[in-house]
C-alpha cells in the first residue's frame, strides 16, 4: 500500500508538472486538497511525525552512466533540530540525522540550510535515518496547522 501511495504521487506530480506550470499548480485548490490530504496520510502511517529546521547538509555525487547517458546520483547526509514534534516520542531542540538517495540530482544543488521540513518516520535515534521522498515535505503553513489541529485533537480525547 505505500508503495502505491508513492507510485500515485509521482504519477500525479508529473501530469500536473507536464499540464501546467508549477505556480498554477500551487494555487490549484484541487491540487493543495490532495497534498493536505496526502501529508495527514502519511503522519497517520507513521509513528513520528515532525518539522525539522535543517542545520548542516552535505551532497555526495556518484556519476552514473547507462547507455552512455551520464547523469549524478545523490546521497545527502543533512542534521537538523526538532522544531515541533506532532506525533510521537521526539522532543523539540532534539537533534536528528537524515540520509537520503537520489536517483539524479542536478548541477544546480544547493543545501537546503535553515529550511524547514515535515519528516515522518518510525524510528527514534541519534542515528542517521533513512528517510525516503515521500517522508520529507517542504514546509507549508497550512500543513503546518493541519497537522496541529489533527494531533491536538486527539491528544485532548
Amino acid at each position: 500500500m505505500h508503495i502505491l501511495r508513492v507510485i500515485l504521487f509521482m504519477a500525479f506530480a508529473f501530469m500536473s508538472g507536464g499540464c501546467r506550470s508549477s505556480d498554477n499548480a500551487d494555487s490549484d485548490p484541487r491540487w493543495q486538497a490532495w497534498l493536505l490530504s496526502t501529508i495527514k496520510e502519511e503522519a497517520a502511517a507513521h509513528q513520528h511525525a515532525l518539522l525539522v529546521r535543517i542545520d548542516e547538509s552535505h551532497l555526495r555525487r556518484v556519476p552514473m552512466v547507462y547507455k552512455g547517458v551520464v547523469w549524478d546520483q545523490g546521497f545527502v547526509d543533512s542534521k537538523g533540530t526538532v522544531v515541533r514534534s506532532y506525533k510521537g516520542t521526539w522532543k523539540v531542540g532534539e537533534r536528528i540525522a537524515i540520509h537520503e538517495e537520489h536517483e539524479a540530482v542536478g548541477k544546480d544543488w544547493t543545501p537546503d540550510i535553515g529550511q524547514l521540513h515535515f519528516i515522518m518516520i518510525d524510528t527514534h535515534t541519534t542515528e542517521p535515518i533513512d528517510v525516503l521522498g515521500e517522508e520529507k515535505w517542504d514546509y507549508q503553513p497550512e500543513f503546518d496547522r493541519a497537522l496541529q489541529f489533527e494531533y491536538s485533537k486527539k491528544a485532548a480525547s
